[in-house]
């Protein structure tokens, strides 16, 4: 009786990990959109076409906090660290 407790906690326990590693990753069906789209960009395997120099003030001056569509197209392109 003991064993089979141990093996329905240790199997729920898996179970939750996963699902947390998996809502970590943004690969659950219950991840939000900024979620997948950040799991698109960190999975592309091609690089964008052209690169665009950039300053650090630059990056420090993009947006924080905003909604998806406000900064999904800055990060679709490939930039170079200047500076």
């Amino acid at each position: 009786m003991i064993l089979r407790i141990a093996a329905i906690l240790a199997l729920i326990a898996g179970c939750g990990a996963l699902a947390v590693y998996l809502h970590r990753m943004g690969e659950l069906p219950t991840a939000t959109r900024a979620e997948r789209h950040l799991r698109r960009m960190k999975d592309r395997a091609t690089a964008p076409e052209a690169a665009t120099p950039v300053t650090v003030e630059a990056i420090a001056a993009l947006p924080k906090r905003r909604p998806l569509a406000e900064y999904s197209r800055l990060e679709s392109r490939a930039v170079i660290l200047e500076g």
